[in-house]
C-alpha cells in the first residue's frame, strides 16, 4: 500500500546483501585470498569505508580478511590479533582457534597446533562451519608433511 502511494517497488527500498559494495569487495577479497593474491586483497579492503559495513557479518568478514592479510602478507601478528579480537564470539571460536593453530604450525609447534586443530574441528562440526573445516584439515595435512 505504502509503496503504491509512493509509486515505488519494494525492490527499490530493500537492499539485497549480494548487491552491496561491501559484499562484492569482501567476496572478491576472499577469492583473492584463496589465490594468495595479497595485493588484490589489500586494494579491495582499502576501498571499503566503515559506512559500507552496515551488516554485522560484513564487519566480521572485513576484520577476518584484514587479520589474515596482516598475518600472511605483513607478518604482523600483533596487528592480525587486533583484527581477530574484533570478531571473537562463540560462532567464530573455530576460526580463532584455527588462526592460533596456523601460527603454531608456521613456527613448528606441531604438537600444540595439532591438538588445537582437532579441538577446532570438533567446534566447527558442532556449529556446521564447513568453510573453516577444509582449512583446518588442510593445516593438519601441512603439519603432517612437516614432521
Amino acid at each position: 500500500m505504502l509503496c503504491q502511494r509512493l509509486d515505488i517497488e519494494v525492490g527499490d527500498i530493500v537492499v539485497n546483501q549480494h548487491q552491496t559494495k561491501a559484499w562484492r569487495n569482501l567476496s572478491q577479497a576472499e577469492n583473492a585470498y584463496l589465490r594468495f593474491d595479497y595485493s588484490e586483497i589489500h586494494s579491495l579492503l582499502k576501498e571499503l569505508q566503515p559506512s559500507d559495513l552496515r551488516l554485522p557479518y560484513d564487519r566480521v568478514h572485513y576484520n577476518y580478511l584484514n587479520g589474515i592479510y596482516a598475518l600472511e602478507n605483513e607478518q604482523d601478528q600483533v596487528k592480525a590479533l587486533a583484527y581477530f579480537q574484533e570478531i571473537i564470539d562463540e560462532d567464530w571460536l573455530a576460526l580463532i582457534i584455527f588462526i592460533i593453530c596456523w601460527l603454531y604450525g608456521r613456527h613448528n609447534y606441531m604438537k600444540d597446533s595439532n591438538h588445537l586443530l582437532h579441538y577446532a574441528y570438533k567446534i566447527g562440526s558442532r556449529f556446521h562451519e564447513v568453510y573453516y573445516m577444509g582449512r583446518i584439515l588442510y593445516r593438519l595435512r601441512l603439519n603432517a608433511n612437516a614432521k
